[in-house]
């Protein structure tokens, strides 16, 4: 019990430490407008009415990100567009699945909603 109690101090604290680094607690004001292209292949300025937020940080190394990565996100007030322009020397890998998400160890990319703040539930996509 005592082990697990630790397990789980531990975790909180990198995970709060984490945030701390490449999370600065601060509002992105989100832009609302007609929904942007849903083409994966159409150009960033196809999304230039959008939010645009650099993504710096390397989580999973903790470090500065070595390939540049931006975030795209916009909303026509009933739903939320995101769209990630990620640059990547190497080809992707997916070859892990859980329910058929690589979850947390292939090439990948999420948003985090948190609808109640920092506090409750929050989901993943």
């Amino acid at each position: 019990m005592k082990r697990t109690i630790y397990t789980i101090s531990l975790a909180l604290l990198v995970v709060g430490v984490a945030q701390a680094q490449y999370a600065p607690n601060k509002d992105l004001p989100v832009a609302k407008g007609a929904p942007a292209s849903l083409d994966p292949t159409a150009a960033a300025t196809a999304w230039s009415g959008a939010t645009s937020v650099k993504l710096p940080w390397d989580t999973t190394n903790q470090r500065a990100a070595s390939e540049p990565t931006t975030a795209y996100i916009q909303t026509d007030g009933k739903f939320i567009y995101v769209r990630f322009d990620v640059q990547q020397r190497e080809p992707l890998l997916a070859q892990q699945h859980t329910n058929n998400v690589g979850d947390g160890t292939d090439d990948e990319v999420w948003i985090d909603l948190w609808p109640t703040g920092n506090n409750g539930y929050y989901y993943q996509f």
